[in-house]
């Protein structure tokens, strides 16, 4: 069983560390929740508050009630990056975050839009894709207006290159069978649209992708990583958008992917 952690932060590989260790450095500030930590058995990358030895040592209490105290214009994107964010992911909570935090977590699919968020002047919990300052706009007018803050280090590029695909598909989870459609497709996943409104990240999944474009049929078992925020919905079978990740794919499917996206992108 692995014992000790290398975390990526701010484009540097630091360690390794014991867990005992990292916790320590998250609560004196030196590493934070939204770095990375690499797990020999995923050989893979992943953000602190999913690393359940961490986030369970790091779970924050419940905010202070709030008080009344305004923040001074923070609709308008004006002194969000000093103010503090908690995160309530299922039924823990995270914090605090700075604004730029949250947007890396985001980015990093370490949270969602569905997810809950609080700070001082919130009188409840609210939906991440209900708080004003996280809508599109307001992110990049918050950028245009700080032209020194780094955005690489908030905005990743994907590994692989995506481009629009269209094709139907057939779902299923052992249990139910549900049809969808692929709006778009990479070498480590694609983007598409589930008539299932329950499906939730984390969740595997079987898709039959049928011809689509210069992509012949195949089968994937998949990994949903991220689900688009939609309000209000009472129908489970409305049509969601979702991103997916490849676990398992034939090798012939890939090059020809690869090929499309080649063919697509030129």
């Amino acid at each position: 069983m692995q014992d000790k952690f290398f975390v990526h932060r701010n484009s540097q590989t630091i360690g390794p560390f014991s867990v005992e260790e990292i916790v320590g450095k998250i609560h004196e500030n030196v590493i934070s929740l939204t770095d990375y930590i690499y797990l020999d058995d995923r050989k893979d990358w992943v953000a602190l508050m999913e690393f359940t030895p961490i986030a369970d040592q790091t779970k924050s209490k419940k905010p202070a009630p709030p008080k009344a105290n305004p923040v001074n214009a923070a609709t308008n994107g004006i002194g969000m990056d000093a103010q503090e964010w908690y995160v309530l992911k299922w039924d823990n909570k995270y914090g605090p975050f700075s604004y730029i935090d949250i947007l890396k977590m985001l980015q990093s699919k370490s949270i969602f839009e569905f997810d809950y968020i609080w700070k001082a002047d919130f009188d409840t919990w609210k939906r991440i894709a209900e708080v004003d300052v996280y809508h599109h706009d307001k992110i990049k007018h918050h950028y245009d207006n700080n032209k020194e803050l780094d955005t690489k280090n908030v905005f990743f590029r994907r590994r692989h290159e995506r481009v629009t695909f269209n094709g139907s598909i057939l779902i299923h989870d052992n249990n139910n069978v549900w049809k969808g459609d692929a709006i778009e497709i990479s070498e480590e996943g694609a983007g598409i649209v589930m008539n299932n409104a329950a499906v939730v990240p984390g969740q595997s999944i079987y898709l039959h992708f049928k011809p689509g474009d210069s992509v012949p049929p195949f089968n994937a078992v998949c990994e949903v990583v991220s689900k688009n925020y939609m309000k209000d919905i009472k129908n489970p079978s409305t049509a969601v958008k979702y991103g997916v990740k490849f676990l398992k794919i034939q090798p012939g499917t890939k090059k020809a992917i690869k090929k499309y996206i080649t063919e697509k992108a030129g």
